[in-house]
């Protein structure tokens, strides 16, 4: 499915990289599971909310490889907002970059995203584009 296009070993250490010397929290969405390099109250009740295991795996990206279908970053709404502006120039096309939150950056396949798997949902089922949704 397009929307579940796995990151790269080399996405996920340009990110990681890229994110690093903000000292924010960074989880690795593998499958079923999160994984965090360090475990904190927030990540925990993260995973409680959500109904998912968070799993700390210290290094982040040893662990995720190529398994990773995105990385959420998560700070501060301003943080955030200067994080996405900084990746989407760093990154231009090498990943898709986006805020679905104001304290969360997104990172995924360039191939990846939900617009993009409409368009192949609508494509295949014959339908046109103006009469779809997304939410």
């Amino acid at each position: 499915m397009l929307w579940h296009v796995p990151l790269t070993s080399a996405m996920v250490r340009m990110a990681l990289e890229a994110t690093e010397s903000r000292r924010l929290e960074v989880m690795g969405y593998c499958g079923d599971v999160v994984v965090v390099s360090r475990m904190t109250a927030w990540l925990e009740a993260y995973g409680m909310r959500n109904d998912v295991e968070v799993r700390e795996v210290g290094d982040l990206a040893g662990f995720v490889g190529d398994n990773s279908t995105r990385l959420v970053v998560r700070g501060a709404d301003d943080v955030i907002e200067r994080l996405e502006a900084d990746l989407k120039v760093r990154f231009d096309s090498e990943l898709y970059v986006t805020r679905s939150l104001p304290y969360y950056c997104e990172i995924l396949h360039p191939l990846a995203g939900k617009d993009r798997a409409l368009a192949w949902l609508a494509a295949t089922m014959e339908v046109d584009r103006r009469d779809t949704i997304a939410f």
